[in-house]
């Protein structure tokens, strides 16, 4: 991940949101789990190992949809709209520093009284005191009597407003209310309508929540266009031709996207006995541990070592890519090939063995882009 401040802060904001420090596999992984918990958005461990430099990978920089999900974890629409805010905090944390120290310089002038002149307020000398006439009590009480050879001063006629009329004080008694004045604000309108229509608010509620995950799941199971958990083909070619493609001519099983170069159709046989392909049938393999070890494999030391080195560079090759297997097991159930779902490769796996952790169990196959957020 770039280092700078807005990633800086980014990763320490995360640490505080979930408590703790990120420094092992389990962090990633409950922070991975975190999140899709509260997005209902998958990330991968690995990933995120990338992003805090646990891998040490500096090959490629984090994709802008990673840094928005870690934003959006912190309640951040966006990576920008979390880094905009934090530099308008600091530029307003600078404001009043400014502003302070141009008010320091800024001469002062102290406010005078009506017929003052303007004068220098820091020089005694310069300070001139105005006359101060003598008032008499008058049927005005702003009336003021003036000195020889000063014009008098108008006195305010009955007509005029007293400073403090009942107009000033009572609106209603004067001016109109203004119509934003008079109307109720719209929230507490609508707080009220919901008051005296509690019940019927509460009904349509409770349908709804009853109504809509049915007409959903209905809308979901019956479009031709979504691939569920369990469908069975006969073949490769079967399951690719749902996708338009056909089989790789090398590798029938192993079949990239050309549209999308990080997706891959997968074909592993169960139990298979050199790749073993391992995990839970009956829960229809929520992983597969995958690991190149024939059966009649040699047992020497230098054997051994070989094969030793070849899984360690599957799995830094894997671990590089980091593809998005959408998988097609066979012999699972029968001699067909059933569809598992969307695997990643898991934090759990090493450069013994490579264990493959099921995403999603049903894809859109006309919005194959969406697996995308996969990959990171």
């Amino acid at each position: 991940m770039p280092q700078d401040p807005a990633s800086d802060l980014l990763r320490s904001n995360i640490e505080e949101a979930v408590g703790r420090k990120l420094r092992t596999p389990k962090d990633f992984d409950f922070l991975a789990a975190s999140i899709f918990d509260k997005l209902h958005l998958h990330i991968s461990p690995t990933t995120l190992k990338r992003v805090w430099g646990y891998l040490h990978d500096t090959s490629s920089a984090p994709r802008q949809t990673t840094l928005d999900l870690l934003a959006q974890f912190i309640d951040y629409p966006s990576f920008k709209a979390f880094a905009d805010a934090h530099t308008a905090s600091t530029d307003e944390a600078q404001g009043p520093i400014a502003d302070d120290a141009q008010a320091a310089t800024a001469p002062t002038v102290s406010p005078t009284a009506v017929g003052d002149s303007i004068a220098d307020t820091t020089s005694p000398s310069s300070i001139i005191t105005p006359p101060n006439p003598p008032t008499t009590r008058t049927e005005s009480a702003f009336t003021t009597q003036p000195s020889s050879g000063e014009a008098p001063l108008p006195s305010p006629s009955h007509s005029d407003t007293p400073p403090f009329s009942d107009a000033a004080i009572h609106p209603s008694a004067g001016a109109a209310t203004p119509h934003s004045a008079r109307r109720a604000p719209f929230f507490t309108q609508l707080s009220s309508f919901f008051i005296r229509h509690s019940s019927f608010v509460i009904l349509l509620i409770l349908l709804l929540a009853i109504v809509l995950p049915f007409a959903m799941r209905s809308h979901h199971a019956s479009d031709p266009s979504i691939l569920r958990l369990g469908t069975k083909f006969s073949s490769y070619e079967a399951y690719l031709k749902r996708f338009n493609l056909k089989p790789d001519k090398y590798l029938p099983y192993y079949t990239q996207h050309p549209k999308y170069p990080h997706i891959y159709f997968w074909g592993p046989e169960y139990h298979h006995p050199v790749w073993h392909n391992d995990g839970d049938s009956a829960a229809m393999m929520p992983t597969i541990t995958v690991y190149y070890h024939p059966d009649d494999y040699p047992t020497d030391s230098a054997s051994l070592a070989l094969l030793a080195v070849r899984n360690k560079e599957r799995y830094l090759d894997f671990v590089a890519h980091n593809p998005v297997l959408i998988t097609f097991m066979k012999d699972l159930v029968d001699t067909s090939y059933v569809f598992l779902g969307v695997y990643v490769l898991s934090s759990r796996s090493d450069t013994t063995y490579q264990v493959w952790e099921r995403m999603t169990d049903d894809i859109d196959i006309n919005h194959l882009e969406r697996l995308e957020r996969y990959h990171y």
